[in-house]
């Protein structure tokens, strides 16, 4: 919230614990592209790593027309300053050659029959949803109820499209008959496990994930889509690959507990 006081209210200890672990999430998932990349011998004190670095950073300050103090101001806007930049540009070219990293050692592949063969197995799934997002201004028990009508309707053998159309907040299923061609590592974990766990033509009960309240439906895949989205579902093959590695990663790391925020006098609890 915008305003300090939230933290002194009876909610406070609470909500400075879930910053806490947020904080603690996002410093991970930095740092973990870093940790999985030495496994394949990619240093960031590599060479190429740092003339990528430098040429990006060499090209932001280019924007600002070497306006040195410019280029300061317009990142403080965004809670950066150059060297948190740098970092970020860091971690961007070294996740960018771990993923080659992974093409060259076969972990994702490339050939097209394989990737087609792959597309049309059940690694592969075609999904679409009924959301009702947390933040439509709507209580949760208010949301809740909402899905449950809907899912009544969905289970009772309305017709799932037009529930979608009529009823779901999930622009990218709006006009989209197609719905979502997916594997595992490529949305939130408990949209997946749920949309895996369904037969096709099967709707699922209510899952939500951290952005709300979603009806799934497993749907047959069309082979004509397959072929016609072959770079679409390859790049999203890749992703998703590269992402549960991340994962996998993630699960190994931890980090130390800090006081830091505690020097932020908003964060004191009297």
């Amino acid at each position: 919230g915008n305003e300090g006081d939230i933290w002194l209210g009876e909610s406070g200890a609470s909500l400075l614990d879930d910053l806490r672990e947020d904080v603690s999430d996002t410093i991970a998932r930095m740092y973990v592209p870093l940790i999985a990349a030495e496994e394949y011998g990619i240093s960031p004190e590599d060479e190429l790593i740092r003339e990528r670095v430098e040429l990006k950073m060499d090209g932001l300050y280019e924007a600002y027309d070497f306006d040195y103090r410019a280029y300061l101001g317009a990142i403080s806007e965004s809670h950066m300053n150059d060297g948190a930049y740098r970092f970020t540009a860091l971690c961007e070219a070294v996740s960018d050659e771990l993923f080659h990293a992974m093409i060259r050692e076969g972990e994702i592949i490339t050939d097209e029959d394989a990737l087609l063969e792959l597309f049309r197995s059940d690694a592969f799934i075609r999904a679409k949803q009924i959301l009702i997002p947390h933040s439509n201004g709507k209580t949760k028990e208010e949301n809740l109820a909402h899905a449950e009508e809907l899912l009544e309707l969905a289970q009772g053998g309305a017709d799932f499209d037009k529930l979608v159309q009529e009823y779901s907040k999930d622009l990218s299923m709006f006009n989209n008959p197609d719905g979502y061609y997916m594997m595992k590592g490529t949305y939130y974990e408990e949209f997946e496990d749920a949309a895996f766990s369904l037969e096709v033509g099967e709707v699922s009960g209510i899952v939500e994930t951290p952005v709300g309240y979603s009806i799934i439906k497993r749907c047959e895949k069309e082979d004509g889509y397959i072929t016609s989205h072959m770079d679409e579902l390859t790049s999203a093959y890749g992703d998703s690959v590269y992402n549960l590695k991340l994962e996998e990663v993630l699960s190994t790391v931890t980090v130390e507990a800090t006081d830091a925020l505690d020097d932020y006098s908003v964060f004191t609890l009297e």
